[in-house]
């Protein structure tokens, strides 16, 4: 029984983790000014013409992915994936908490930007990795095509 609560705890830290690693990678890509990852461009448009920053954007799209999947999925919606309503809100805090600190890079120059970008893509790759290794829940934007 120990064991099983142990390696629970573990999947859940790690998931955990990787949204805080992915608000980073989003975060570079985003801040580099040359484009955002297709999932986040929505959301990051709308904060340029909006008082909601990128985060809280990010945390509402993804609140509409899962009312989306629950809705067509409907009685065959997983219980255990109504722990997506939580991805949102820690995915857009970190985005939000690495965007305060990460405005701050000097993007005079093209190759800080593309640095940016490919340091990024990186991180978003290794964080979903280690979401995957986790097999907890899915993240609302892969969950909404899952089904």
């Amino acid at each position: 029984m120990y064991l099983a609560q142990s390696n629970l705890l573990k999947s859940y830290g790690l998931f955990l983790l990787s949204l805080f690693i992915m608000g980073l990678g989003i975060s570079l890509v985003t801040l580099a000014h040359l484009g955002t990852t297709p999932i986040t461009s929505p959301p990051y448009a709308f904060s340029l013409f909006l008082p909601i920053s990128f985060g809280m954007l990010t945390m509402l799209f993804n609140l509409l992915f899962v009312l989306i999947e629950i809705i067509m999925m409907g009685k065959n919606f997983p219980r255990v994936q109504y722990l997506q309503l939580l991805v949102g809100p820690i995915l857009g805090i970190a985005i939000d908490f690495w965007s305060y600190f990460l405005i701050h890079i000097p993007q005079s120059y093209y190759w800080v930007q593309l640095n940016m970008v490919v340091i990024g893509c990186v991180i978003i790759a290794f964080s979903t990795v280690v979401q995957l290794k986790a097999q907890v829940v899915n993240n609302p934007a892969e969950g909404i095509t899952a089904f």
